[in-house]
């Protein structure tokens, strides 16, 4: 009898600890790993952000400000990015950054928080799992998460 494959992640780091563990065997439905592999990405993506020292909690409130009163939806996402000018979204995301040079991380935390507000995940996350399968039950991240 083979040995059960599993998927693994394990951090210890700066006093942030992550496990995610799945063992896969040929029961295992694919949705299952997708789940798993979906979490880890929430976590470490989200840890990843709060690593590089960027004011995360200031960028959400310009993402909150511009999408005030808007809907969800494709046409609302173009105006937004249509009115944004360049150069004065990367001075305000440059001073939200303890460096200049963590300014692609301002920006890609800034476009991914606009895409999720707005209703568009650029990944597969916990969300998007359980709108294709209801019935999969996602582990919220622990922490305190602000309202929508």
């Amino acid at each position: 009898m083979a040995e059960p494959e599993e998927i693994s992640f394990f951090a210890n780091c700066k006093g942030w600890m992550a496990v995610k563990k799945k063992t896969i065997n040929p029961d295992t439905e694919q949705k299952e790993i997708l789940a798993v592999l979906a979490s880890i990405n929430d976590t470490t993506s989200r840890k990843a952000y709060e690593f590089t020292g960027i004011k995360t909690a200031e960028i959400d409130a310009y993402v909150a400000l511009l999408v005030k009163g808007k809907r969800k939806g494709l046409g609302n996402l173009a105006d937004i990015f249509g009115s944004l000018k360049q150069s004065e979204l990367k001075a305000k995301l440059v001073a939200l950054c303890p460096d200049p040079l963590m300014y692609p991380f301002a920006e890609t935390y800034f476009i991914n928080k606009l895409l999720r507000t707005l209703g568009y995940s650029p990944f597969i996350g916990a969300e998007a799992i359980t709108e294709v399968y209801p019935d999969m039950k996602m582990p919220k991240p622990r922490g305190r998460k602000p309202k929508k």
